[in-house]
């Protein structure tokens, strides 16, 4: 399970780093992607899009700061670190669970 852990990891890095595409390489043609709004984006192509207009509106930063197993779902509790356009910064901790195919990410809900 650890390559899916190294995943996981590598793909937070690269939206850190807005980098899209080392971002997407970890995610499956048919991801579901919870946008934190309570609705799911489906698809690799939609999610691109998303974290794009996401970068344009803050500079978001996502920390991993505890990986765990729960039967076939990885539980991630992250920190959000928002800078705002104004300047303004907000920090928010938060739970991703990932669910795979394969050694790909298939889904991340935020509980």
């Amino acid at each position: 399970m650890m390559k899916r852990e190294d995943a996981v990891r590598s793909t937070y890095d690269a939206y850190n780093a807005r980098d899209l595409p080392r971002a997407l390489a970890n995610l499956s043609a048919d991801v579901d992607w919870d946008d934190g709004e309570g609705n799911m984006i489906h698809g690799k192509d939609a999610v691109a899009r998303h974290w794009a207009d996401q970068w344009r509106q803050a500079d978001a930063k996502v920390e991993i700061e505890h990986l765990a197993w729960q039967g076939e779902e990885l539980r991630l509790a992250v920190r959000l670190d928002v800078r705002k356009p104004d300047g303004s910064r907000a920090q928010q901790p938060l739970a991703n669970t990932l669910s795979f195919a394969g050694e790909l990410i298939r889904l991340m809900r935020i509980p």
